[in-house]
């Protein structure tokens, strides 16, 4: 009973969406809206957009994958491949603050203090002081190639990497100012070329690890920035199917922390991702367009009956939901309808009785 216990709890239970989403407040929207329409190609261009806003947990080392979730309708439909717009603001951060940047920063900062005391350098001054204040890094923005899996369930695209490339060079462009203005320090007063040179040593500290942070051999800003990144955002995919064949099919998405799609991961994005349903025009068929309904043979009449009956070959299997009706022409012109039953036998209408030497006809 014991080892039970302890194999059960070793279980790991199934993962929810809400664990491994990347956004909340999340929506799913057709740009194009939900009555398709076909293209030239007789296809259906879809543009679907994901949107949310991102958990303060989510960093820029996190995985960030859009997934969307394919109904069974569209499984094996789409044409051409696919693409995903990404569109992801960041949120802003003081430069100066970063861990494994502040202590350079703040080095640098005590000997630009040293040399503005003996000369003005308002230019460097200003530059730094910007980068103690709170700024923006703007947004990350690309269209990234979509992956249809093998078994046409899901499409998806995994743009972590593109949004770390983006952030890197974000982060270090903030400081091109600062780097300019000590670059263009000329300096002729002898009194401040000590102070001077001990601001360009610090700086060129400083500028070794935002230059690593640009070529990626430094992983500090990855370290410091893992969480609090990602504002709002949203991921638009654009593909084309070719005709469902239904009057309706309904998509889901969701962004999520895991680049492989686990059947887990469709599981829940099929059960608890956002949802837009699109409607497709159909065209109406004919079930009786390919059947061949025999004419109806009346039974021979005999006068005074009230009722004429008969009999129809009908060719099996009847198309579903399809019903006959026999018709009867009397010798006034007059027609009387008579259902026909599944063994092909029909009655007509009550009449007034027949009477000799009157012709009936079928139609």
């Amino acid at each position: 009973m014991n080892q039970n216990r302890v194999q059960a709890s070793e279980v790991a239970p199934r993962a929810g969406l809400a664990d491994i989403s990347i956004l909340a407040n999340a929506s799913l929207t057709s740009v194009t809206g939900t009555d398709m329409t076909s293209n030239a190609q007789g296809n259906y261009d879809l543009a679907l957009k994901y949107s949310g806003t991102g958990l303060a947990s989510v960093g820029v080392a996190d995985k960030k994958v859009l997934v969307y979730a394919l109904p069974a309708e569209l499984q094996g439909k789409v044409v051409g491949g696919a693409t995903v717009d990404i569109d992801a603001n960041l949120l802003p951060i003081t430069p100066g603050d970063i861990p494994g940047v502040s202590l350079l920063f703040g080095a640098l900062g005590t000997a630009i203090d040293g040399v503005d005391k003996l000369v003005a350098i308002p230019a460097v001054k200003a530059a730094f002081d910007s980068l103690s204040t709170i700024q923006n890094l703007g947004a990350y923005q690309e269209t990234l190639p979509a992956t249809v899996s093998p078994d046409g369930k899901t499409i998806s695209v995994d743009f972590t990497q593109g949004f770390g490339k983006y952030v890197h060079q974000a982060y270090v462009a903030l400081f091109d100012t600062l780097r300019d203005a000590i670059a263009a320090i000329d300096v002729k007063n002898p009194i401040a070329a000590i102070p001077v040179k001990l601001l360009q040593e610090a700086s060129a500290d400083l500028f070794a690890i935002i230059d690593a942070i640009a070529d990626g051999t430094s992983d500090i800003l990855d370290n410091a920035l893992n969480a609090n990144l990602l504002g709002s955002m949203n991921g638009t995919l654009h593909t084309t199917v070719s005709d469902p064949g239904v009057a309706s099919a309904t998509v889901k998405a969701g962004a999520i922390n895991n680049a492989l799609i686990s059947a887990d991961v469709l599981t829940a994005t099929e059960q608890e991702g956002e949802a837009v349903t699109l409607n497709f025009p159909t065209t109406a068929v004919n079930p009786i367009e390919n059947y061949d309904v025999a004419a109806p043979v009346i039974t021979q009449p005999v006068a005074g009956q009230t009722q004429v009956a008969g009999q129809v070959t009908l060719t099996q299997p009847i198309p579903d939901g399809t019903t006959f009706e026999a018709v009867v022409t009397l010798p006034d012109g007059s027609q009387l309808t008579g259902t026909v039953e599944s063994d092909g036998t029909f009655k007509s209408a009550g009449v007034d009785q027949l009477a000799a030497g009157q012709t009936v006809t079928n139609g």
